[in-house]
């Protein structure tokens, strides 16, 4: 690992539920500050792939939300009233 590489507030999130949406996705980290830019990956024929990014504004929000969120696990009710369990694992240097 490189000593000189610059700090990122650019958090990974992997293992998202294929149905997820940005809004779902957003409501989980909004509690730990400003969040600045957040994507769901998606295929070309525009299906989640499962994964995304989360940027904060500052440094400690990232931080924050890394150590409170990595395998993070949550009960998701979706619109057809069925349970799903979210597993959400926060990556990048920090």
């Amino acid at each position: 690992m490189e000593k000189n590489r610059p700090v990122s507030k650019r958090l990974f999130v992997g293992s998202i539920p294929f149905r997820f949406t940005e809004g779902e996705l957003l409501s989980l980290f909004v509690p730990f500050g400003k969040v600045i830019s957040l994507k769901i990956m998606h295929n070309r024929w525009g299906k989640s792939r499962g994964l995304g990014f989360v940027e904060f504004e500052n440094l400690d929000s990232a931080i924050a939300a890394k150590e409170k969120l990595h395998n993070y696990r949550c009960l998701l009710y979706t619109s057809d009233a069925a349970d799903e369990l979210l597993c959400v694992y926060l990556g990048g240097r920090l």
